[in-house]
């Protein structure tokens, strides 16, 4: 079992202008089985006292299903929404509370991106990650462990081959659910605006 302990903590330094500065800090100290796995992991630090305490809010929460990940970086979510968009997951950097996303080949959905990646902090930005193997339907794309398996144009051709309602991908998907198990067994779930499906392979 693993347990998660937060701290904050208040900082005062000298500055390269040897002008006194401060700063909060967000540390965890993970225990596993009751014994000390990591201490004194920095999490998040900020001038601002609010930001660190909506941090410890935000970890506490949500971010703490996918600490131990950032923390040892094994089993990664494979791609995260933001601001509408969906990248791949390229970093973590679990200190700064940021996350580097890469854009993926395909989507239609990008305006002015940076191809070697966007950063984002996800205590002050609005981050959804996705796991391995989790199908999302998004801008009316199929998006599976950050690739485009499908765009708009090829995703409504899909459906009409398997007379799937290209209008209730997210509340009657029955049909393609039943399409992407059958056809990637890697896959785990499907996600389309809020709606959810949780499945394995042994099910088809």
């Amino acid at each position: 079992m693993i347990n998660y302990l937060y701290t904050l903590k208040y900082n005062e330094y000298l500055d390269k202008r040897n002008q006194v500065s401060n700063n909060w800090s967000l540390y965890v100290k993970v225990l596993e089985d009751n014994k000390v796995k990591y201490d004194g992991v920095l999490l998040y630090q900020s001038f601002s006292e609010n930001w660190v305490k909506i941090a410890l809010e935000k970890y506490k929460n949500y971010l703490s299903t996918y600490l131990y990940s950032f923390i040892t970086e094994n089993n990664l979510p494979t791609m995260f929404e933001v601001n509408d968009q969906v990248f791949k997951l390229e970093y973590v950097f679990p200190e700064q509370s940021c996350v580097v996303g890469l854009p993926i080949k395909g989507n239609s959905q990008y305006l002015e991106i940076n191809p070697d990646g966007e950063k984002y902090d996800y205590v002050q930005s609005f981050v959804t990650f996705y796991d391995k193997g989790i199908c999302l339907v998004k801008g009316n794309q199929l998006f599976l462990d950050g690739e485009l398996l499908y765009n708009s144009i090829q995703l409504k051709t899909l459906c009409d081959s398997i007379e799937q309602d290209f209008n209730k991908l997210d509340f009657q998907a029955d049909k393609l659910i039943t399409f992407l198990k059958t056809n990637y067994p890697n896959v785990k779930g499907y996600v389309c605006n809020g709606f959810s499906s949780w499945f394995n392979k042994k099910e088809v």
